[in-house]
Formats: C-alpha cells, sequence, structure tokens
C-alpha cells in the first residue's frame, strides 16, 4: 500500500518560485512538488543532525 500523500498550500517569495520554476525548467525535476519535497528532505536531516549535535 503506497503511503497517503496530502496537499498543502504554502505561500513563496517571488524569489523562491523563480528558483522552484528554473529547477523544473532544467529537468532536474518533473514539477514543484518534487523540488518541494527535496527542500523538505534536506530540512529534515539538517534538524536530525542538529539534534544530534545538541545530545553530544
Amino acid at each position: 500500500m503506497l503511503p497517503r500523500r496530502r496537499s498543502r498550500n504554502a505561500v513563496s517569495s517571488d524569489r523562491q518560485s523563480a528558483l522552484v520554476g528554473s529547477l523544473v525548467r532544467s529537468g532536474r525535476y518533473r514539477n514543484a512538488s518534487e523540488v518541494i519535497r527535496n527542500g523538505l528532505r534536506l530540512a529534515e536531516r539538517r534538524e536530525a543532525e542538529e539534534a544530534r549535535r545538541r545530545r553530544d
């Protein structure tokens, strides 16, 4: 069974929107959702690393 996906709305600056569009046009990502999911994965990884550093 595939994980359930939720749709969310988010507000971005003109600069962020342009970056998303540029990354999609480059072919690196198929759509804006892929760009946002990758950004969230990176943020999640950074948060986990910072939490490890605080524990050590």
